[in-house]
């Protein structure tokens, strides 16, 4: 048998520099990383206990403030100001749902609308429509008519027109819904 002695003493060691200096800057970075997690991680604390005072702040009746004595008169211009917004919004809106499901529980085929034109100072509403014909074009006052939605509907005008070749009614009717 052959007998093979191994020496590694006589061996030199090569150190790759690279290797060294990826190892060191992967080292460095993780460092920076967990720094920058843990000042992340402190900024979301502080923000999250000042939210909570804010809230609790907000929620607390306020004893400690000082109440200006309200003057008469700008208590009246102020009051006029908000019943004059109060009745600009009661103006804008409009029911639409309920006109809405008054227009399609009336349904014709031969009726198609056109516009609703609503005017809210009014409360009434304009409806441009075309028809097939005048059958058609009276059933759907008839039916509008006896929606819960609307009162006062009437047929204000009607045209003879012409929709691509065929012959139909242009009309108009005129209602007010109910308050």
């Amino acid at each position: 048998m052959n007998h093979i002695g191994l020496n590694h003493a006589l061996m030199t060691r090569k150190i790759d520099m690279l290797a060294t200096s990826l190892l060191v800057i992967g080292n460095v970075l993780s460092i920076a990383l967990f720094l920058y997690c843990h000042q992340l991680s402190s900024e979301t604390e502080l923000l999250q206990l000042d939210l909570r005072q804010r809230l609790e702040a907000t929620n607390k009746p306020r004893l400690n403030r000082s109440l200006s004595p309200i003057n008469a008169k700008e208590y009246a211009v102020k009051h006029d100001e908000i019943t004059a917004v109060n009745a600009a919004i009661k103006e804008i809106v409009l029911p639409w749902p309920a006109l809405f499901k008054s227009l399609e529980a009336v349904d014709s085929v031969d009726v198609k609308l056109l516009t609703l034109e609503p005017n809210a100072k009014q409360r009434t509403l304009h409806i441009t429509a075309v028809a097939l014909n005048t059958e058609s074009m009276m059933r759907y006052v008839s039916e509008l008519a006896q929606q819960n939605a609307l009162k006062e509907v009437v047929l204000q005008s009607q045209e003879a027109t012409d929709i691509s070749g065929k012959k139909a009614i242009r009309f108009v009717i005129g209602a007010a819904w109910k308050v």
